[in-house]
Order: structure tokens, then C-alpha cells, then sequence
């Protein structure tokens, strides 16, 4: 069984190396627009330094409940998002 916070951890370092991957491998068929990734590593960074503090401060328990409400959160953002979408056609 592996802890909450090194399954987390293990997780986003997963998704972060195969975006980046993914953007490498794309560079050249995609148009990037560099300076608006530029404009969000900032906050990215921040929101990744104070993710981090607070996985320092909760207990696995309520970061388990934490980490649902937020993929339960980004799934009905997903879904509004994709629905509007198919109605403006």
C-alpha cells in the first residue's frame, strides 16, 4: 500500500514529465504560444510551492478528501465545459 502523499507526488511528477513529453515531441506541428507559457509558469510555480506546504501541513486523511473534492471539482469543470461546447454546433 502505498501513502497518500507519495502516491500524490508520484502522480503529478508523472503527469508533469509526460506533458512535457508531449509538448517536446509537438513543438514543431504546434503552434506554442511561448509567451503565454511563460505568463503561467509563475502562478503554476506558486500553486505548486503552496500545494506542497499544505500536503506538510494536512494528514493523509484530509489531504485523501482534499485531492477528491479537487478531481471531483476538475471533472464537473471538464464536463460544463465539453456540454456547452457541443451545444454551440
Amino acid at each position: 500500500h502505498i501513502p497518500i502523499k507519495s502516491a500524490t507526488g508520484t502522480s503529478l511528477l508523472v503527469i508533469a514529465a509526460n506533458s512535457a513529453l508531449a509538448l517536446l515531441g509537438h513543438r514543431h506541428s504546434l503552434h506554442v504560444d511561448w509567451s503565454l507559457m511563460l505568463q503561467l509558469m509563475a502562478p503554476a510555480l506558486l500553486t505548486t510551492y503552496l500545494g506542497v506546504k499544505l500536503t506538510e501541513k494536512l494528514s493523509a486523511r484530509h489531504l485523501r478528501w482534499v485531492f477528491g473534492v479537487f478531481v471531483i471539482l476538475l471533472g464537473v469543470f471538464m464536463v460544463a465545459s465539453n456540454t456547452s461546447l457541443m451545444f454551440k454546433h
